[in-house]
């Protein structure tokens, strides 16, 4: 199974949590999914400073990368995709169609708030957000 996060600009949110969800499924030996990031625009842009900061003062391994933008070849080779926002789900369903693109609201509860432009204290609350989130969505992609 082939899971795809997606975010704005693919700098901060998704990469983020593309890189927690590896190591979640690592620790917990789950096998035979795998994960990749994009976002709705921008592209070609390194993954956010703080982003990288918090990622590493929790131990969460990453690679340097440059964001790329969400299109056909990712969507069609994604099982199930994981929006930050409804919006960000409409906007990928009136495009895709509805069936495999879920927003994380529909698993938190509410919209996942982009840290983008905010100080470290907000990557850090998005990535405590997203502690919370990963068995939820490893439950969510298993039923």
């Amino acid at each position: 199974m082939k899971v795809l996060f997606v975010c704005t600009g693919n700098t901060c949110r998704s990469p983020m949590l593309k890189f927690m969800f590896d190591v979640y499924l690592a620790a917990n030996g789950i096998r035979g999914i795998t994960s990749d990031s994009a976002g709705l625009s921008g592209g070609g842009k390194p993954v956010s400073e703080y982003t990288k900061s918090i990622l590493k003062k929790h131990g969460v391994p990453y690679t340097e990368r440059l964001s790329v933008v969400c299109g056909d070849e990712l969507v069609c080779g994604a099982d199930a995709i994981f929006t930050m926002t409804r919006a960000q789900e409409r906007e990928l369903s009136d495009r895709y169609g509805e069936g495999k693109i879920f927003s994380l609201s529909r698993i938190a509860g509410n919209d996942i708030k982009d840290p983008y432009g905010g100080a470290e204290e907000e990557y850090e609350k998005t990535f405590s957000a997203f502690e919370k989130l990963l068995p939820l969505i490893v439950e969510f992609i298993s039923k």
